[in-house]
């Protein structure tokens, strides 16, 4: 079981600045998380989109949502900061939310895996007589939000 991608610096400063966002309009906010950070450096932001999410792509790019994403990078980056908002073709980035997804689907199949092998669910099964289908695990991502 290979384990997927973790979120790093960008990822968590972009997980951020969408909350940030999310303040003055939460749609922008979550059409946004379906893209990702290309370049940020102290005078340009570039988020990019895989083609597969130009509806997103798209609805960020409405001149009312631009208007709302660079006065938020403004605030949250710097004031001089440019917003350019890209559609790449083939990227092989992923956004936030599919690295989260990736995480949360590794966890639950590394979670389930360990409790199938674990002495106790062993002897409950055995003593019972029993078989176990399935079990919700539930993923906190607070610590990967932070």
């Amino acid at each position: 079981m290979k384990e997927p991608e973790s979120l790093n610096n960008l990822d968590m400063i972009w997980q951020k600045f969408l909350k940030e966002i999310a303040k003055e309009k939460p749609s922008v906010s979550s059409n946004l998380a379906h893209g990702y950070i290309v370049s940020l450096n102290e005078t340009e932001l570039i988020i990019g989109y895989d083609e597969e999410k130009k509806w997103h792509y798209d609805f960020v790019n409405k001149p009312v949502n631009i208007k709302i994403i660079i006065s938020e990078a403004k605030t949250f980056f710097n004031n001089n900061i440019n917003v350019k908002i890209i559609l790449e073709n083939g990227s092989k980035k992923k956004s936030i939310i599919e690295k989260k997804n990736n995480i949360e689907n590794f966890i639950t199949r590394k979670t389930k895996k360990e409790a199938m092998e674990n002495p106790v669910f062993k002897k409950i099964i055995e003593e019972f007589n029993g078989k176990i289908k399935d079990f919700e695990v539930y993923v906190n991502m607070k610590n990967q939000e932070e």
